[in-house]
Parts: C-alpha cells; sequence; structure tokens
C-alpha cells in the first residue's frame, strides 16, 4: 500500500514531479479558507488570525470572458462563507476525479472519509513511474490517464480536485478543454495553480473561456494566493 508520506517523493523521466501526501496535508492545502476541512492544530492556527479570516475575498473570472492581460475583467467577491466548500464536493453518490493524484495517498484519505463519493484517482505516470496502489476500498478507482487526451466519456465527473496537478503541469488549451469534456454541466474545480507566464493565458482565462466560472482566493494578507475555484455554467 502507498505510504503516507507528504510532499515530492521524485521526479519522471519527463521532469514532472511525484508527489504522495496525505489527504490531511492535501485537504488544508486546498480548502485552508473552509473551517470545515481543517485539522485542530490548523484550527487553532487558523483562529489566532481570526481577524484576517471574517471575510473571504475572491477575484471572479466569469464564464466567456476572453484573455485579457490587465485583468481588468475581474472583480472582487466578498462572502461570510467559502465558495466550493468542501461539503459541496464530497455529495453522496457523485463522482470526484483527483486530477494528478501523485502516489495516491490523498485519494485513499478522501476515499476512506467519504465512503458515499466515487473517488477516481488519475495519474499520467501511474503504470510507470508511479506503481498502481494497492487497497481494499470500494469508492476508488485509480486509472492511468494524459488529461490532453482522456480516454473517460463525455459529462462523466461532479467534481474535481488538483493539488500541484493540471494547474501546474496541463495548464494548456487541449488539457483545459479535456477537462470541460468529461464534466458534466454544474461540475465544481478547487486546484492550484502555477505562476503565469507574462502574455500567455493562465488556467483560469483557459477555464472561463470554455464555459466556467473561476474564481482565485485573496488571501488575509490582502495577496493573492495559488487556489483557484470553478464552476461549470454551460457547454
Amino acid at each position: 500500500m502507498v505510504s503516507e508520506a507528504q510532499g515530492a517523493i521524485g521526479q519522471s523521466h519527463e521532469g514532472i514531479e511525484i508527489w504522495s501526501r496525505s489527504w490531511d496535508t492535501y485537504k488544508h492545502r486546498l480548502f485552508f479558507d473552509d473551517v470545515q476541512a481543517l485539522s485542530p492544530f490548523a484550527l487553532l492556527k487558523r483562529l489566532s488570525h481570526q481577524k484576517n479570516w471574517k471575510e473571504f475575498q475572491y477575484w471572479h473570472t466569469p464564464a466567456d470572458t476572453a484573455f485579457d492581460p490587465d485583468a481588468s475583467h475581474s472583480e472582487l467577491v466578498t462572502r461570510n462563507t467559502p465558495l466550493l466548500g468542501i461539503r459541496e464536493f464530497f455529495k453522496p453518490n457523485t463522482t470526484l476525479m483527483d486530477l494528478g493524484c501523485g502516489g495516491g495517498s490523498a485519494a485513499l484519505g478522501m476515499a476512506r472519509a467519504n465512503r458515499r463519493t466515487q473517488i477516481l484517482a488519475v495519474d499520467y505516470e501511474l503504470g510507470k513511474e508511479i506503481p498502481f496502489p494497492k487497497h481494499n476500498e470500494k469508492n476508488l478507482q485509480f486509472r492511468q490517464e494524459d488529461w490532453r487526451h482522456f480516454k473517460l466519456g463525455d459529462n462523466t465527473v461532479n467534481a474535481f480536485l488538483s493539488d500541484m496537478g493540471i494547474g501546474k503541469y496541463g495548464n494548456v488549451d487541449s488539457a483545459v478543454a479535456e477537462l470541460t469534456r468529461i464534466a458534466k454541466p454544474g461540475a465544481i474545480f478547487r486546484g492550484t495553480r502555477s505562476r503565469g507566464v507574462i502574455g500567455m493565458p493562465d488556467i483560469e482565462d483557459r477555464m472561463a473561456a470554455l464555459g466556467w466560472n473561476v474564481w482565485h482566493l485573496r488571501g488575509p494578507s490582502g495577496k493573492g494566493t495559488n487556489l483557484i475555484l470553478g464552476q461549470l455554467v454551460h457547454k
């Protein structure tokens, strides 16, 4: 069975980092604006800075927005509760994809914590640089998938999580188009992104162009974070 190690455990022949972080670490990275996802230790740390977290701020990029290098299309959205929190991702009788699952520890943890949600954990390196994890979880399936050309059918997935996955290594038109193709209408997304390249669309701009509303979390310091959220509003 895959270990519960955290962090990068190696690199593929193509130079892509392979990760095997635990579910606790994974969810704290992707849901750090949601107290429902925090461990007791992280919650105490969060409470010590509560004055900075009374309101959550997200830059909103609406669907159908053309890429604008000046980002003038974005608007700031302020809420008292997080957008697309952890409870919305693990609904019964839905399918959630762990997109870029690495060594698989996080997928195992989320499957055990959410027995009524089907977890589909995919990575290009599974069966290559990464062995398929052995497990007995009935609601978990590992698959080798290339997100530029998914073998999955249209309208298959309800929700996506991707920590150091598609936002870092798959920010190309074909990958976002495939993500949109396999997503069911109304599908939701949370993931980390890489720093943008000047003059090129970021993943949130590519998603918006294909019918996703996208939000980018602004941290308590007032600066942007690397967390993006999305919801597919039309295909």
